[in-house]
């Protein structure tokens, strides 16, 4: 699972906002896929590992401070707002 800021795929030009992620029309079962691509690929980095026919990805070292995130399959932390920690302070 990614986590991806605004940051990374809206972009200001001269008089407009360039939205960086496209919906895939190639239909069948990938109707409901959106491509990224390269705003988000030039923040991670590939290993492609043959022998087992598989590909990892890890956010790059340049870009910690980008935003994206990369969690594994169903556990993404759970977002608490001001007051919620506020409250987990007082608590302990």
């Amino acid at each position: 699972m990614f986590e991806v800021p605004p940051s990374v795929y809206l972009n200001q030009a001269a008089n407009a906002c360039q939205f960086g992620i496209f919906k895939n029309n190639l239909g069948g079962e990938s109707v409901n896929l959106f491509i990224i691509g390269e705003p988000l690929l030039k923040h991670l980095y590939t290993v492609y590992d043959f022998e087992n026919s598989s590909i990892k990805l890890g956010v790059n070292a340049d870009s910690a401070s980008s935003g994206v995130m990369i969690y594994p399959p169903n556990e993404r932390p759970v977002v608490r707002t001001r007051e919620q920690l506020a409250q987990d302070e007082v608590a302990t």
